[in-house]
């Protein structure tokens, strides 16, 4: 009498392995799956937020363009101000001239000259275009100095000459001032300059930078 075999069959003990095998090897793919799926949504949300804060930095959106509420900044889309034309220049500078004329004025009628500056270049000879006034009654002296005062000094403001005073300088024609506004550099130029040849027209005396002298030198002359 035989006993059968307590070793198993070898087709059942391949299935059983096989069954095993699939069965160890099907839970290890679903747990290593998720973690691969994962570290791509992780590096995806990641990059997201990289883009919003790059975003957010320079002041644009998801696309790098400036958002909707940038569009009233100039800077942002390089818009620059309009530039200014020629009339606006013009206006500029006309109102500009209208300013000192009217300075040059107030300073005139403060000393006493009566009238607006008028041009009057030709009693002067070669002068420059210097405003003058009072030119009319000047000694030769007081005229040579006028005219050469408005041919070497453009930036003068104004020539007064002849004008009522209770000293007789100014209205017996001996006397000139040169306005020279609050340029105190030419002023001292001017000074200098005169000083510096008074026999050439006679200069008797000059009043710079003292009382009532700091807008422009007077100059009186034989």
């Amino acid at each position: 009498m035989s006993w059968p075999s307590a070793r198993p069959p070898k087709a059942f003990t391949r299935r059983r392995l096989v069954g095993v095998i699939v069965g160890l090897t099907v839970p290890s793919a679903a747990w290593t799956a998720p973690a691969h799926a994962d570290t791509d949504q992780d590096s995806g949300a990641n990059r997201n937020r990289a883009g919003r804060t790059a975003g957010k930095a320079n002041g644009s959106g998801p696309s790098g363009r400036p958002g909707s509420k940038d569009a009233d900044n100039p800077a942002v889309f390089g818009a620059t101000k309009p530039p200014s034309t020629l009339r606006d220049e013009a206006e500029i500078a006309a109102a500009a001239e209208a300013k000192m004329v009217a300075e040059i004025d107030a300073d005139l009628k403060r000393l006493g000259f009566t009238g607006s500056p008028a041009a009057e270049s030709a009693i002067l000879g070669p002068g420059g275009p210097v405003p003058t006034v009072g030119m009319v009654g000047l000694v030769p002296n007081a005229r040579a100095l006028a005219a050469y005062v408005a041919d070497n000094y453009p930036g003068v403001q104004a020539i007064g000459g002849v004008r009522a005073d209770p000293l007789p300088d100014h209205p017996s024609g001996h006397a000139i001032d040169i306005m020279i506004g609050w340029n105190s550099g030419l002023g001292d130029a001017i000074n200098a300059d005169i000083q510096g040849q008074p026999g050439r027209f006679g200069v008797v005396y000059t009043l710079w930078r003292v009382a009532n002298h700091y807008d422009h030198v007077h100059v009186t002359v034989s």
